[in-house]
């Protein structure tokens, strides 16, 4: 059984975005979204290096980690640290694991229809990243 593999990129979490359409139909991927595949790619190409693709079913666990706005009271602040105070914008969780999948797909496991398992959160932080830990069930 391969080992857990953890991906982390820094910076502000970001949701796929919605499919847009150009004439006659033709649906493409806004540029913020196939830049943030990209850098999840690289993410996970840098951690993957020798290692083999996922081919079996796994557990996928996400941690959106989210900036503190500096215009909070210390209060709120620190109820942000604690964990005493949930996140609750944007963007989606959804639309989070949605990108991930479709980046690791081919990459770290041969299709996101691997994930049989999912534990996710979004919580704030002092430094805002991803954390993405996949592990074989």
């Amino acid at each position: 059984m391969p080992d857990p593999l953890t991906v982390v990129l820094l910076g502000q979490p970001v949701g796929k975005g919605r499919p847009r359409f150009a004439g006659h139909g033709h649906a493409y991927t806004d540029k913020k979204t196939r830049a943030n595949e990209g850098y999840l790619k690289l993410a996970a190409a840098g951690e993957m290096r020798d290692r083999e693709m996922f081919t079996t079913p796994v557990k996928l666990t996400v941690r959106a980690e989210f900036k503190i706005q500096p215009s909070w009271s210390k209060k709120k602040k620190n109820a942000a640290i604690l964990g005493q105070l949930a996140h609750g914008s944007s963007p989606d969780i959804d639309n989070i694991i949605k990108q991930i999948g479709d980046a690791f797909n081919g990459l770290v496991w041969t299709d996101d229809r691997l994930v049989s398992a999912l534990i996710a959160s979004k919580v704030y932080s002092n430094q805002p990243k991803l954390v993405i830990t996949v592990s074989a069930l």
